[in-house]
This record gives structure tokens, sequence and C-alpha cells, in this order.
């Protein structure tokens, strides 16, 4: 990795690596969200996060690590393909400053994503077709049947409107969050974390659990 950035092709590439860094970035963790609440299996994991009543910052490490792994598979699979082509592309380098603004610019979106998690409605009108709104994010997390599986997407709302997935609110809306089943006591726990998706999986793997059809939190007109 070259250390400076300093020449007008070398600026003009390391804007170019950011916005290729970010876009797959995001696509390959709308992708990981997606199967996540598509396929049964995967789900049973995902439930850890979605069974919060209450949402705060904190909500967003409440998640199973084979949740968080699935995800940091596909942010990592799309920004492994932008750093490959760019690395490719540079003759094999990537500016040192490239590859921390980058990073920092994940980090910023980061930060202020941090309204996603709370019950502070923040709603981007119609830019809500471009960018994924907090006010967005928790109808993800909504407990009604008629926002499962809506607005998967990180930062960018295109993603879901290509899927068939994007809700983007018209005006403020009342709603409970959690699964939407009645069970979200049952994981009140850690060791119920932790434990129950992973019985759940044997349980679906031996026959014996949520039929094929996703199941509670999936997509629309599935688990009903």
């Amino acid at each position: 990795i070259r250390h400076s950035d300093t020449r007008p092709e070398q600026t003009s590439s390391t804007g170019c690596y950011t916005v290729a860094f970010f876009l797959l970035y995001d696509f390959g963790h709308f992708i990981a969200h997606y199967a996540l609440h598509r396929y049964p299996v995967l789900w049973q994991f995902h439930k850890v996060h979605h069974s919060a009543e209450v949402l705060n910052p904190i909500t967003s490490g409440r998640m199973h690590p084979v949740d968080l792994w699935g995800l940091s598979i596909g942010e990592n699979i799309g920004v492994g393909i932008a750093t490959g082509v760019f690395f490719y592309i540079g003759g094999g380098a990537i500016g040192f400053y490239s590859f921390l603004g980058a990073h920092a610019l994940v980090a910023v979106y980061r930060l202020i994503g941090q309204l996603r998690h709370t019950h502070v409605w923040l709603s981007y009108g119609k830019l809500g077709y471009i960018f994924m709104s907090p006010a967005q994010h928790q109808i993800h997390h909504s407990a009604e049947q008629r926002h499962w599986g809506r607005n998967n997407g990180f930062a960018f709302a295109f993603w879901d409107w290509m899927f068939g997935t994007l809700y983007v609110p018209r005006e403020r809306e009342h709603f409970a969050m959690g699964l939407g089943d009645g069970t979200e006591h049952e994981w009140h726990k850690v060791s119920a974390m932790y434990v129950k998706p992973i019985i759940a999986v044997w349980q679906i793997i031996a026959g014996r659990g949520d039929p094929p059809a996703a199941d509670i939190g999936g997509f629309p007109g599935q688990g009903a």
C-alpha cells in the first residue's frame, strides 16, 4: 500500500475507490441482511437482534455471533471486490489515504446512523427512495406483519427497491417493535440469545421446527 495520494490522477482514483468501496460494502451488507430474513435457518440467528422491544444505540450490538459472521461475509466480499479491482487498475497498489478514507466514510455513516436504533422518528421524505432513513430502519424492526422483511439496506434504499422490499412511509407511523409472535420475553436472557437459535436450527434440520417458508419476521405474505 502506498502512503501518498498526491498527483491529480491519484486524487481522482481516491474518490472513485471510496465511492466504489462504500457502494459495494453497502450492497454486500444488503445481500447478507436480505438472506438473514429470507432463509429460516439464518433467521433463527437474526431473531436475537429483532427480539428487542425497545430500540437504543446498544441494539446494534444485540446480535448472535453467527449473525455477525453472516453480515461480515457479505460486507467483506463487497469491499474485497472493490479493493481487488482498484488494486488491479492501479498496478498493484492502493493509496494509504484512499484506504483510510473509505473506512472513515463507513465509520461516519455508522455514527450518524445510530438514530436507526432509537425511537426518534427521522424520515428523509422522497430521498427515502435513495437513502435509508432512521425511520425506515425502525419500520424494519416493526412487529407488524406488513413491515416484515422491509428496508434491509444499510445506507442506500435503492437495493430494496430493486429487490421489491422497499417501504417508504408517507407519514409518521406508530407500531410496536419486536418479533411479532409474542415470544419476545423468551429472549431476555443472554443464555437464551446464544442457545435458542442453535436449538431451533437443529429442529429445522431434523424436520421438527419451522416450515420451509420463512416464519415470523420473514417477507410480506410469509408466516401468515
